[in-house]
């Protein structure tokens, strides 16, 4: 990082006048005073120990501020300077706000009418606005809380403050979270994660979402999804347990001529255009299960040695098998009628 001595005279010289100086670039003006340095409009604060001057540093550029003058009349030349290097490279390297938003910090260092100070300049990365974009998150709790928000939303990232930073595999996260909503995600984005910084209780994590489709598409499609679903959550209103999951089994095996294929919009192609594979399906029907407060998992395995995917229902204080696909009317099987399935049979 580039740093910067200034010629104590010139600088000197430059503030008795009252006149400005030029410090990477910008004019920087500091009026002399009389008597003791006081802070005036933000132009200069006094300091008197190396965590006061750190401190001053961390406000400003939480502020999204560029420029800070402190008074260090307490330091001589070359503790200020040893100070100002280690405050910088502390706020780079362990401080939040500085690992994400600035990209360098640099500074000269002066007298006025006999007294040190040092000017400031920070050059960011992420400006005002982003920073005050800032979510703050107290736990894990709160921090998934944000990211499923910016999910429903087809936001294309979040940023929070971890005030308690737990090591987490967001992808998986957004994963489980996409699977269990599909009447809410649309799209499972691709996901990029970046902490600032790399060690710490307090960090800052920035989640950033890669979408195939536009947000405006993804939340048309999630407008008439849910359609679908307000109508399916009508079609089982006030029936037994039994009977809401046979009723929205026929609400989905009915609905088109499907065409077994994969998409990138599993519920929407599904429900929308009858395209679908046995996740789709599945993940379609324990979410309507849900919405109707019946207890409906999804399963992963294999049927005839090909990856599949069906539900488990609870009816009566047990789990039965529901496949979608099956080919035939509705049917809660126990385990030993599930020829060619293999699961993981301790989940159920």
């Amino acid at each position: 990082m580039k740093r910067i001595l200034a010629s104590l005279v010139l600088v000197s010289s430059l503030l008795l006048t009252g006149c400005g100086f030029w410090m990477n670039g910008e004019r920087l003006y500091i009026t002399p005073h009389q008597g003791s340095l006081q802070q005036t409009s933000g132009e200069i604060t006094e300091v008197e120990t190396y965590q006061q001057m750190r401190d001053a540093l961390v406000q400003k550029i939480e502020a999204g501020s560029r420029d800070l003058v402190v008074s260090v009349s307490s330091f001589d030349e070359a503790t200020a300077d040893f100070y100002v290097n280690t405050a910088i490279t502390h706020i780079l390297q362990k401080t939040p706000i500085g690992a994400y938003a600035v990209n360098d910090i640099t500074y000269e260092i002066g007298t006025n009418r006999g007294e040190q100070v040092i000017a400031f300049h920070v050059d960011y990365r992420h400006g005002i606005g982003e920073i005050m974009q800032i979510k703050s998150a107290e736990n894990e709790e709160e921090a998934i809380t944000h990211i499923t928000n910016a999910l429903k939303e087809c936001d294309d990232s979040v940023v929070f403050y971890a005030k308690a930073y737990v090591d987490t595999d967001f992808a998986l996260l957004v994963e489980d979270f996409a699977n269990r909503n599909p009447d809410l995600v649309m799209e499972q984005p691709q996901v990029r994660v970046v902490v600032y910084p790399n060690s710490g209780e307090e960090r800052i994590v920035e989640v950033s979402f890669t979408y195939q489709n536009s947000r405006a598409d993804l939340r048309k499609m999630q407008e008439q999804v849910e359609n679908i679903f307000t109508s399916a959550e009508l079609y089982v209103q006030q029936t037994k347990v039994k009977e809401t999951f046979a009723r929205l089994y026929s609400f989905l095996t009915e609905r088109n001529d499907y065409t077994l294929e994969t998409s990138i919009t599993p519920a929407y192609s599904l429900l929308h255009h009858g395209v679908g594979d046995s996740r789709a399906f599945a993940n379609v029907y324990a979410a309507m299960c849900r919405r109707a407060n019946l207890d409906c998992q999804v399963i992963s395995g294999t049927k005839n040695g090909e990856p599949w995917f069906w539900n488990a229902v609870r009816y009566q204080g047990r789990y039965y098998h529901v496949d979608l696909l099956s080919g035939g009317k509705f049917q809660m099987l126990k385990d030993e009628d599930m020829t060619g399935y293999v699961w993981d049979y301790s989940a159920f």
